[in-house]
């Protein structure tokens, strides 16, 4: 999926932080903070939708 190739872009960059201007860090810090949010919620959306389906079968469908 996407997002998670750039999720694990933006914690190379964690890395590097020091190497950077104070504003650039907080944009790669509130862009990696969107992709997390934006995967909780693709990963929720998806359990609710097996919850509804399924019934008391709990997983999760492949992201």
């Amino acid at each position: 999926m996407r997002l998670h190739s750039i999720l694990i872009f933006n914690l190379v960059f964690l890395n590097f932080f020091r190497f950077y201007p104070y504003k650039i860090q907080i944009l790669i810090y509130l862009n990696l903070m969107v992709c997390m949010y934006l995967i909780t919620i693709n990963v929720d959306s998806n359990y609710r939708q097996n919850e509804i389906f399924h019934g008391n079968r709990k997983y999760f469908r492949e992201l």
